[in-house]
C-alpha cells in the first residue's frame, strides 16, 4: 500500500507501480540484497514503456497550437509536437507564476535557459498540466481530421509576395481571355522523355531472387528527348514537336538539346501549323493571338518577350495570312454584342506566365495523358523488340532506340490530336483560377493537377 502511494505521488500509473513492486519480491527470493533487489526492479526496461502521469484535457489552446505547428511543418513526429507543447505549457505555467523569461525564451522553440525554483505545489501543478504521451498527441490529431499523406515538395518562395503579385495578374489575365471570343490563347510548355527503356519485371522460377536478362551495349544509358506542344482550349493540341538528343561531331556522343535557338524553330512551326487551321479554329475572328509560355529560361528574356517574337519569322506571316483570308472571304466587319466593329488586323503577341504556377497552364493537363500512351506503346512488341533487340555497336543501339522513342512519341502526339479537347482539364484549370484571384494570388499546392478520361468526364 505504501508502494503504491508512493507510485501515485511519484505519478507512476498503478499498474507499473505493482509491476515494480513483485520485481523487487522475485529479486528478493532469488537471493538479492535489498538494495540491489530494489536497483534491478526500478531499472526494469518496462518502466517508462507505459504512460506516465494523468491523462491532460485537451483544450482549445493545445488545438490552435498543434494546428499552427502542422501548418508550418507537417512532417513533424508526435514526439516532437509533445515536446513542443509542453516547452509551450511550461513557458506559459512559469510567465503567469511571475517568474521573468527573456524575449528570446519566450520563443516557441527556444529551450529555456532561465534558472528558477519551484515550490512542491507548483511543480505537481505543472506535471498535471504536461503531457507525457505520445499517443495523447496522436489522438488529438487524429480527432482534429490529420491524416497521414504523401509529402509533396513545395519551393519557400512559391508563395512570396512577389510571386502572388504576378500570379494574382497571370490569374485575372487568363479569367478575362479564357472565354473570350475576341482573343486566342495557345499555352506552350516542353517536357523530358528519355532513350533507355527497359522492361521492369519478367518471369523466373519459383525460388530465383530475381529475373536476370542480357541486355546489349549501351542499353543502361538515358538520353534526354525534348517534346514541346501547344495546347487551345477549344481545340485542344494545336502542334507538338519531338527533339531528340544530338551527336556531337567533337566528342562523339548524343546530348540532349533544347534552347532558345530550338525554342524559335517550335514557334516558327507551330505559327505555319496556325496558318493552315485558320478556318477550322476561327482564327479570323480574333484580335489577338497569345502564346503563354513559361519563365524556362530557353524560352528568352522577361523584361524582352517582343525580342523573341522578332527572332521567329513566321509571326508575321500568320498575321499576313489571316487577314488575306478575311479579304478573299469577304470579311470586312464582325458583329458582336455591343454592334458591329469593323476588324483590325490580328495580332500575334507574347505572355510570360506566372512563375512556380503549374495548375495555371492548360499545357500540363495534356502531359499525363502523352506519358500514358507513350508508356502503353513502348511495351508494345513492334517498339520493345527494337529498343532491347538491337544487335550491333552501343552507338548504333543508342540511334537505333532514340528513333524508336521519337516514333513513339510522334504516334501519341497522334492519339493526344485525335482525342480533341478536354473540358474537364479547362474547367479545373478555371477553378484554380478563382481560388487564386480569390485568394489574392495565393496557390495551394496541396491541390494537384487531375485528369480525368472521356469515360469519367
Amino acid at each position: 500500500k505504501n508502494a503504491f502511494n508512493v507510485g501515485k505521488a511519484k505519478l507512476i500509473p498503478e499498474r507499473s507501480a505493482r509491476y515494480i513492486v513483485d520485481q523487487y519480491q522475485k529479486f528478493l527470493m532469488e537471493g538479492e540484497s535489498e538494495e540491489k533487489a530494489m536497483k534491478l526492479a526500478s531499472n526494469d526496461k518496462r518502466q517508462g514503456s507505459h504512460s506516465t502521469g494523468i491523462p491532460v484535457k485537451k483544450t482549445n489552446e493545445h488545438m490552435i497550437y498543434v494546428t499552427e505547428l502542422l501548418h508550418h511543418d507537417p512532417t513533424l513526429t508526435n514526439e516532437t509536437m509533445r515536446e513542443l507543447l509542453n516547452l509551450r505549457i511550461t513557458k506559459r505555467f512559469l510567465v503567469r507564476g511571475g517568474i521573468y523569461l527573456t524575449s528570446h525564451e519566450l520563443g516557441d522553440r527556444e529551450p529555456i535557459t532561465t534558472e528558477y525554483e519551484l515550490a512542491p505545489e507548483q511543480s505537481n501543478a505543472l506535471q498535471k498540466r504536461l503531457i507525457s504521451s505520445n499517443s495523447t498527441i496522436a489522438r488529438w490529431v487524429k480527432s482534429m481530421f490529420f491524416t497521414t499523406k504523401k509529402r509533396d515538395v513545395e519551393r519557400s518562395d512559391a508563395n512570396d509576395e512577389a510571386h502572388m503579385t504576378k500570379r494574382f495578374a497571370f490569374a485575372k489575365f487568363l479569367k478575362d481571355h479564357v472565354n473570350n471570343d475576341r482573343v486566342c490563347l495557345i499555352f506552350i510548355d516542353d517536357m523530358p522523355f528519355y532513350a533507355a527503356r527497359n522492361k521492369s519485371r519478367g518471369r523466373s522460377r519459383k525460388g530465383a531472387n530475381k529475373c536476370a536478362v542480357q541486355t546489349t551495349p549501351g542499353s543502361s544509358m538515358a538520353f534526354r528527348t525534348q517534346l514541346a506542344m501547344g495546347v487551345e482550349a477549344t481545340h485542344g493540341l494545336v502542334y507538338g514537336a519531338v527533339f531528340p538528343p544530338v551527336k556531337d561531331d567533337y566528342t562523339n556522343q548524343y546530348k540532349g538539346r533544347f534552347r532558345t535557338e530550338e525554342f524559335v524553330v517550335f514557334l516558327d512551326n507551330l505559327c505555319l501549323s496556325l496558318v493552315e487551321k485558320i478556318e477550322a479554329m476561327q482564327l479570323w475572328r480574333r484580335r489577338e493571338i497569345y502564346f503563354v509560355i513559361d519563365c524556362a529560361p530557353e524560352h528568352g528574356k522577361l523584361t524582352d518577350p517582343q525580342h523573341l517574337l522578332d527572332m521567329c519569322m513566321h509571326a508575321a506571316t500568320l498575321e499576313v495570312a489571316i487577314q488575306n483570308y478575311r479579304h478573299t472571304h469577304g470579311i470586312d466587319v464582325d458583329e458582336d454584342e455591343e454592334g458591329i466593329l469593323a476588324v483590325t488586323q490580328t495580332k500575334v503577341k507574347l505572355y510570360f506566365a506566372a512563375p512556380t504556377s503549374p495548375q495555371l497552364n492548360l499545357c500540363e493537363y495534356y502531359k499525363r495523358p502523352v506519358r500514358s500512351y507513350a508508356n502503353t506503346l513502348i511495351n508494345i512488341d513492334r517498339f520493345m523488340n527494337t529498343i532491347t533487340g538491337a544487335k550491333g555497336s552501343a552507338s548504333e543501339n543508342i540511334k537505333k532506340r532514340i528513333d524508336c522513342l521519337v516514333d513513339i512519341i510522334q504516334e501519341s502526339l497522334q492519339k493526344l490530336a485525335a482525342k480533341g479537347p478536354d473540358e474537364s482539364s479547362l474547367q479545373t484549370l478555371l477553378r484554380f483560377v478563382d481560388d487564386v484571384i480569390a485568394r489574392s494570388g495565393y496557390l495551394d499546392v496541396s491541390k494537384r493537377i487531375t485528369v480525368r478520361s472521356k469515360e469519367q468526364s
